[in-house]
Protein backbone atom coordinates (compact mmCIF):
# COMPACT_ATOMS: atom_id res chain seq x y z
CA UNK A 1 0.00 0.00 0.00
CA UNK A 2 1.57 3.57 -0.93
CA UNK A 3 2.13 6.17 1.26
CA UNK A 4 -0.09 8.94 1.34
CA UNK A 5 1.57 12.48 1.96
CA UNK A 6 -0.40 15.64 1.71
CA UNK A 7 1.77 18.49 1.47
CA UNK A 8 0.47 21.97 2.71
CA UNK A 9 2.77 24.37 0.32
CA UNK A 10 1.73 27.53 -1.10
CA UNK A 11 5.54 28.29 -3.65
CA UNK A 12 4.28 26.15 -6.53
CA UNK A 13 8.18 25.24 -7.21
CA UNK A 14 9.04 23.97 -3.84
CA UNK A 15 5.94 22.17 -4.23
CA UNK A 16 6.99 20.37 -7.74
CA UNK A 17 9.76 19.34 -6.21
CA UNK A 18 8.21 17.15 -3.53
CA UNK A 19 5.24 15.85 -5.38
CA UNK A 20 8.37 14.70 -8.61
CA UNK A 21 10.23 13.33 -5.49
CA UNK A 22 8.11 11.42 -3.22
CA UNK A 23 5.78 10.00 -6.18
CA UNK A 24 9.44 8.38 -7.21
CA UNK A 25 9.38 6.82 -4.01
CA UNK A 26 5.96 5.15 -4.48
CA UNK A 27 3.96 7.88 -2.41
CA UNK A 28 0.38 8.82 -3.15
CA UNK A 29 0.85 12.74 -3.25
CA UNK A 30 -1.95 15.27 -2.35
CA UNK A 31 -0.61 19.09 -2.62
CA UNK A 32 -2.70 22.28 -1.62
CA UNK A 33 -1.64 25.37 -1.11
CA UNK A 34 -4.61 26.63 1.33
CA UNK A 35 -5.17 25.89 4.94
CA UNK A 36 -8.91 25.12 4.18
CA UNK A 37 -8.55 23.54 1.40
CA UNK A 38 -6.06 21.02 3.05
CA UNK A 39 -8.09 20.78 5.94
CA UNK A 40 -10.70 19.45 3.79
CA UNK A 41 -8.76 17.08 1.89
CA UNK A 42 -7.48 15.30 5.14
CA UNK A 43 -10.61 14.70 6.57
CA UNK A 44 -12.26 13.54 3.31
CA UNK A 45 -8.56 10.66 2.60
CA UNK A 46 -6.79 10.39 5.73
CA UNK A 47 -2.73 10.65 4.82
CA UNK A 48 -0.05 8.49 6.41
CA UNK A 49 2.15 11.97 6.85
CA UNK A 50 1.51 15.64 6.40
CA UNK A 51 4.19 18.42 5.30
CA UNK A 52 3.04 21.53 6.60
CA UNK A 53 4.19 24.87 5.24
CA UNK A 54 3.85 27.94 7.75
CA UNK A 55 3.48 30.03 4.54
CA UNK A 56 -0.02 29.72 3.41
CA UNK A 57 -2.39 32.52 2.39
CA UNK A 58 -5.61 33.05 4.47
CA UNK A 59 -4.95 30.62 7.22
CA UNK A 60 -1.18 30.20 8.46
CA UNK A 61 0.19 27.09 9.27
CA UNK A 62 0.06 27.14 12.83
CA UNK A 63 -3.14 27.80 12.82
CA UNK A 64 -3.64 24.51 10.26
CA UNK A 65 -1.76 22.73 12.88
CA UNK A 66 -3.69 23.49 16.19
CA UNK A 67 -6.62 22.32 13.95
CA UNK A 68 -5.38 19.01 12.64
CA UNK A 69 -4.10 18.70 16.19
CA UNK A 70 -7.11 18.68 17.81
CA UNK A 71 -9.30 16.57 15.18
CA UNK A 72 -9.29 13.03 16.80
CA UNK A 73 -8.94 11.43 13.78
CA UNK A 74 -6.17 13.24 12.67
CA UNK A 75 -4.16 14.39 15.73
CA UNK A 76 -2.26 11.03 15.27
CA UNK A 77 -0.63 11.85 11.85
CA UNK A 78 2.88 12.59 11.95
CA UNK A 79 3.33 16.79 10.67
CA UNK A 80 6.10 18.04 9.99
CA UNK A 81 6.17 22.22 9.75
CA UNK A 82 8.04 24.12 7.40
CA UNK A 83 8.82 27.67 7.38
CA UNK A 84 11.26 29.73 5.38
CA UNK A 85 10.10 32.47 8.05
CA UNK A 86 9.92 31.42 11.25
CA UNK A 87 12.97 31.87 13.69
CA UNK A 88 14.42 28.83 16.16
CA UNK A 89 12.69 30.89 18.87
CA UNK A 90 9.20 30.24 16.74
CA UNK A 91 9.47 26.75 16.60
CA UNK A 92 10.88 26.32 20.31
CA UNK A 93 7.58 27.96 21.46
CA UNK A 94 5.25 26.20 19.55
CA UNK A 95 6.99 22.61 20.58
CA UNK A 96 5.27 23.56 23.94
CA UNK A 97 2.24 23.55 22.60
CA UNK A 98 -0.46 20.73 22.84
CA UNK A 99 -1.56 20.74 19.53
CA UNK A 100 2.28 21.17 18.09
CA UNK A 101 3.89 19.25 15.44
CA UNK A 102 6.23 16.01 15.56
CA UNK A 103 9.00 17.92 13.93
CA UNK A 104 10.18 21.34 12.58
CA UNK A 105 12.40 22.26 9.77
CA UNK A 106 13.92 26.07 8.27
CA UNK A 107 13.58 26.16 4.69
CA UNK A 108 15.39 25.92 1.71
CA UNK A 109 15.90 22.23 2.59
CA UNK A 110 17.06 19.81 0.33
CA UNK A 111 15.46 17.16 -0.45
CA UNK A 112 17.69 14.30 1.24
CA UNK A 113 17.70 16.26 4.37
CA UNK A 114 14.00 16.55 4.38
CA UNK A 115 13.46 13.10 3.31
CA UNK A 116 15.36 12.11 6.81
CA UNK A 117 13.45 13.90 8.64
CA UNK A 118 10.56 12.17 7.11
CA UNK A 119 11.79 8.83 7.40
CA UNK A 120 12.17 9.57 11.40
CA UNK A 121 8.51 10.17 11.79
CA UNK A 122 7.14 7.49 9.06
CA UNK A 123 9.67 4.75 9.39
CA UNK A 124 7.80 2.47 6.58
CA UNK A 125 8.81 5.59 4.27
CA UNK A 126 11.40 4.03 2.18
CA UNK A 127 14.31 5.55 0.39
CA UNK A 128 14.15 7.35 -3.22
CA UNK A 129 14.20 3.81 -5.86
CA UNK A 130 17.70 4.75 -6.69
CA UNK A 131 21.20 3.18 -6.19
CA UNK A 132 22.58 6.16 -3.75
CA UNK A 133 25.16 4.22 -2.28
CA UNK A 134 25.44 1.55 -3.87
CA UNK A 135 27.64 1.04 -7.16
CA UNK A 136 25.70 1.28 -10.43
CA UNK A 137 27.19 -1.22 -12.96
CA UNK A 138 27.21 0.13 -16.24
CA UNK A 139 27.14 -2.67 -19.54
CA UNK A 140 27.55 -0.41 -22.07
CA UNK A 141 30.64 1.98 -23.30
CA UNK A 142 30.37 5.85 -22.80
CA UNK A 143 31.83 7.80 -24.53
CA UNK A 144 33.27 11.01 -23.12
CA UNK A 145 34.21 13.88 -25.24
CA UNK A 146 36.28 16.85 -24.24
CA UNK A 147 35.11 19.65 -22.07
CA UNK A 148 37.27 22.01 -23.89
CA UNK A 149 34.85 24.26 -24.23
CA UNK A 150 32.88 26.50 -21.77
CA UNK A 151 29.04 25.59 -23.20
CA UNK A 152 30.46 21.84 -21.82
CA UNK A 153 30.99 23.35 -18.36
CA UNK A 154 27.67 24.76 -18.46
CA UNK A 155 26.08 21.52 -19.03
CA UNK A 156 28.03 19.92 -16.36
CA UNK A 157 27.33 22.37 -13.79
CA UNK A 158 23.32 21.68 -15.00
CA UNK A 159 23.66 18.52 -13.77
CA UNK A 160 21.23 17.94 -10.55
CA UNK A 161 23.24 18.53 -7.42
CA UNK A 162 22.89 15.44 -5.70
CA UNK A 163 24.30 14.05 -9.22
CA UNK A 164 27.89 16.54 -9.38
CA UNK A 165 27.89 15.46 -5.33
CA UNK A 166 27.51 11.67 -6.04
CA UNK A 167 29.62 11.78 -9.02
CA UNK A 168 32.52 14.49 -7.06
CA UNK A 169 32.39 11.85 -3.79
CA UNK A 170 33.16 8.30 -6.16
CA UNK A 171 35.63 10.56 -8.35
CA UNK A 172 38.13 11.15 -5.14
CA UNK A 173 36.88 8.19 -3.11
CA UNK A 174 38.18 5.88 -5.95
CA UNK A 175 40.54 7.96 -8.28
CA UNK A 176 44.28 6.14 -7.96
CA UNK A 177 47.14 8.15 -5.84
CA UNK A 178 49.57 9.20 -8.70
CA UNK A 179 52.25 7.00 -7.20
CA UNK A 180 49.59 4.45 -7.33
CA UNK A 181 48.92 4.91 -11.09
CA UNK A 182 53.04 5.03 -12.35
CA UNK A 183 53.39 1.51 -10.11
CA UNK A 184 50.51 0.31 -12.19
CA UNK A 185 51.58 1.71 -15.81
CA UNK A 186 54.97 0.72 -15.04
CA UNK A 187 53.52 -3.28 -14.54
CA UNK A 188 51.69 -3.47 -17.16
CA UNK A 189 54.67 -1.98 -19.81
CA UNK A 190 57.22 -4.39 -18.08
CA UNK A 191 54.49 -7.37 -18.95
CA UNK A 192 53.70 -5.96 -22.19
CA UNK A 193 56.97 -5.55 -23.82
Amino acid sequence: MSTKVLVFEHDANFAAELRRELTRMGCLVTVVDDGNAGLAQAASERPDLILLSIELPRMNGFSVCNKLKKDPGLKDVPLLIMSSESSEETFEQHKKLRTRAEDYVHKPIAFGELLQHMQALLPSLGGPPSSMGEDIVIEEEIVVGDLDDENDMTQVGQLPSAVREQFAARTRRDAPKPMETDAEMDAFADAAF
